[in-house]
């Protein structure tokens, strides 16, 4: 038999790629800040490279994107944002930037970054990589500004606090302030933290001051930093919930009222329970109103004052219209377009006044397996048969600082905290009286029950966290409402 013709699918399939890869690239304004800096010794790096994975850099002082060749000046790779493909055909190595000794290309620049990672199986092989820079002066300092990115906020925002975390040691302090700028595209000086709160605005920059008096002795830095901030036009963000009862009559005199209600455990929220009684209603049935001309023609409703919307009716020679007329509650008004000569009737409920809450009293509460159950009571004057009760609940939220936890171990221990973490906390340590160092995030966890925190710290240091924390909510399982004369 003669071979004529090759299927090339098989060697197509043992060539095809299952690579994954991605370019993470800073944002202009931000990147490693070697403003300040009269040399660059070198760059650190850390990173977790394993076998088959890659990591490649480029960085940007400027317009344009370079690597940095051996003697640590810039080597032009492109004017547009680099891809996957060109930086690992043109990008710096991990081993390449590990073996320069001196960078002046970055001195007295801020330093954008673009890194490329690979992988050729993600589930079990993932590259990582910390980077930064070991800069020098030419004179002493003891100063140190930073600037954060320039942070937009979207339309119609409103910051309501700024927070930040701090570790000092041996004087070393850290004054924070921000600018924003205004929708208006102007922008305001710096603020401290309270002068912030409250602004208005669509963007905002933090601006860091670290002052170290004592060199190789003094630090001092923002461990984490919070802008809290919301974008709509209330002035302040709510943390409670209604339940309202369907408003009944019960066509007879009621005096008192009693809610009882199953609910979750009352953690750090609270429940308030309200009552609205009124007078009985008017009901009117097939009102004459007059003959219509053929037109849009409006007809007064002899009973005016509160007309319950939902109640109202108009028929047309006793036939009901479910469109071509409008009503106008609060004047007891009625525009209907009909057929000239149909006479026009109306329906509808009178006399309901506003509902006036008046809180109820709790007069008992017990805690059971499953829930608690509360009993909620107001007695009145009488005269009404109409009424509604409302449940109130409302949260509490807020952010801990420094929450001394107690002493490490040297092994995982579990501690408990004061409120419910929103998050995982940030954690420090130290001695009695400062933090000197963060504990890696690798050794402590938050449990499935937010108030207990396991921890993993040195032996005999005191352990410190700091963390944002919010109420359980109150969940409502069963309520039940009755009224007596």
């Amino acid at each position: 038999m003669n071979i004529s013709a090759q299927d090339n699918l098989i060697y197509t399939l043992d060539t095809l790629s299952h690579d994954s890869y991605g370019v993470i690239i800073s944002k202009p304004d931000n990147g490693i800040d070697c403003r300040n800096a009269d040399k660059v010794n070198k760059l650190i790096i850390t990173a977790n490279q394993p076998s088959g994975t890659g990591i490649f850099f480029a960085f940007n002082t400027g317009d344009d994107w370079f690597r940095l060749a051996n003697d640590g000046t810039a080597f032009y790779i492109s004017h547009d944002t680099p891809d996957f493909e060109t930086l690992r055909s043109a990008g710096n190595s991990v081993s390449q930037l590990n073996a320069i000794t001196n960078i002046p290309a970055f001195v007295k620049s801020l330093v954008r970054v673009a890194i490329a990672v690979s992988s050729p199986d993600p589930d079990n092989f993932v590259p990582s990589v910390k980077i930064s820079a070991d800069c020098s002066v030419s004179s002493q300092t003891l100063y140190y500004t930073e600037y954060s990115p320039v942070y937009d906020l979207g339309d119609n925002a409103v910051i309501s606090e700024l927070l930040f975390d701090t570790v000092k040691a041996s004087g070393g302090t850290v004054d924070v302030t921000a600018k924003i700028i205004r929708p208006d595209d102007s922008e305001s000086l710096w603020l401290t933290p309270e002068q912030l709160r409250g602004s208005q605005a669509k963007a905002v920059q933090v601006k860091a001051v670290y002052y170290a008096p004592t060199p190789g002795v003094s630090s001092a830095k923002i461990s984490q930093l919070y802008i809290n901030y919301y974008r709509n036009s209330s002035a302040v963000p709510s943390a409670t919930g209604r339940i309202f009862s369907l408003t009944q009559d019960w066509y007879m005199s009621i005096k008192s009222a009693r809610v009882n209600i199953r609910h979750s455990a009352l953690d750090e929220s609270t429940m308030k329970v309200y009552a609205a009684f009124r007078k009985s209603p008017g009901h009117v049935i097939k009102e004459n109103l007059g003959v219509s001309t053929g037109e849009r023609k409006t007809f007064q409703l002899s009973h005016t004052g509160g007309i319950l919307f939902d109640s109202v009716k108009i028929f047309a020679d006793n036939q009901q219209l479910f469109t071509g007329y409008d009503i106008n509650g609060e004047s007891a008004r009625v525009t209907v377009t009909a057929p000239e000569g149909c006479i026009i009737t109306a329906s509808y409920d009178y006399g309901y006044e506003r509902e006036i809450w008046r809180e109820m009293t709790l007069t008992s509460r017990v805690s059971l397996d499953d829930y608690d159950m509360s009993e909620y009571r107001l007695d009145t004057e009488g005269g009404f048969s109409v009424s509604a009760f409302m449940i109130e609940t409302s949260g509490t939220s807020g952010h801990y600082h420094s929450q001394t936890l107690g002493l490490g171990t040297g092994y995982p221990k579990t501690y408990k905290l004061l409120h419910r973490a929103v998050k995982t906390p940030y954690v420090a340590y130290g001695d009695e009286t400062h933090n000197t160092a963060s504990l890696d995030p690798k050794n402590y966890a938050l449990l499935e029950d937010t108030r207990l925190f396991r921890v993993a710290a040195p032996a005999g240091v005191y352990i410190r966290c700091n963390y944002d924390w919010q109420s359980e909510p109150v969940r409502i399982y069963q309520v039940t409402a009755s009224y007596t004369d």
